[in-house]
C-alpha cells in the first residue's frame, strides 16, 4: 500500500469518526455542533481556495458508472453540499422503476470530503483517461465536483489513476455514512 493510499485511508477514518461522534448527540445539539465545525474549518481553511463565505449548500459531488453496453442502466451517487445523498440505480436505459435511495450527511462531512478531494489534486487531473488499448470498449467512470467557482469532471476508462481511485473511495465511503448500501455491492453491482 502506497503512502498516498495510507493517507487517504487515514482521512476516511477521520470522516467516519466525525460522523460517529455527531450521531451520538441529540438532534438539536448535533445541528449546533455541525454548524460550529463548519465555521471552525471555514475560518482556517477552505478546499479549492473557496472563500470562507462561499455557499457550500450549492456544492455537489457526483460519481457514475457508465457501461459500454447499449441499453445498460445507470449507477450514480450524488452528494450535495447541504448533506443530501442520493443513490440512483437503473437496470437498463428504459427501466421504468429505478431504485432511488436518499439520505443525509452532516454538512461538515461534505466539507471534509471536498477537502479530501482537493488534497488529491483533483483539479489537476486530466479531463479524460481513455482505455490503454485503442478501440477497447471500456466502461466509463466519471467524477464531477461542482462548488462556487469550481467545476471539474474527470472520466476514467482504465486502471491505475491513483488519485481518481482515492476520490472514488472517498465519495463512496462518505455516501455509505448516510446510506450503507452505497458500498460493497449492496445496491450497485459495479461501483
Amino acid at each position: 500500500m502506497t503512502l498516498a493510499s495510507r493517507a487517504g485511508l487515514a482521512l476516511l477514518a477521520g470522516i467516519a469518526l466525525l460522523s460517529c461522534a455527531t450521531t451520538s448527540l441529540p438532534k438539536h445539539a448535533r445541528a449546533a455542533e455541525e454548524s460550529e465545525k463548519v465555521r471552525e474549518m471555514s475560518d482556517s481553511y477552505m478546499p479549492f481556495e473557496l472563500r470562507p463565505d462561499a455557499d457550500l449548500s450549492k456544492a455537489e459531488i457526483f460519481y457514475t458508472f457508465i457501461s459500454p453496453k447499449a441499453g445498460a442502466g445507470r449507477q450514480e451517487v450524488t452528494i450535495g453540499g447541504d448533506g443530501k445523498v442520493t443513490l440512483f440505480h437503473s437496470r437498463s436505459s428504459d427501466d421504468k422503476q429505478p431504485t432511488i435511495r436518499e439520505g443525509r450527511l452532516d454538512p461538515a462531512v461534505v466539507l471534509r470530503l471536498l477537502d479530501f478531494i482537493d488534497g488529491r489534486s483533483f483539479l489537476r487531473l486530466e479531463d479524460h483517461y481513455p482505455p490503454e488499448e485503442e478501440g477497447c470498449q471500456a466502461a466509463r467512470r466519471v467524477v464531477r465536483v461542482r462548488a462556487p467557482g469550481v467545476l471539474k469532471e474527470v472520466t476514467v476508462q482504465r486502471e491505475g489513476v491513483d488519485a481518481f481511485e482515492q476520490v472514488v473511495a472517498g465519495v463512496l465511503f462518505s455516501a455509505s455514512l448516510a446510506l450503507p448500501e452505497a458500498i460493497n455491492g449492496r445496491l450497485f453491482p459495479n461501483l
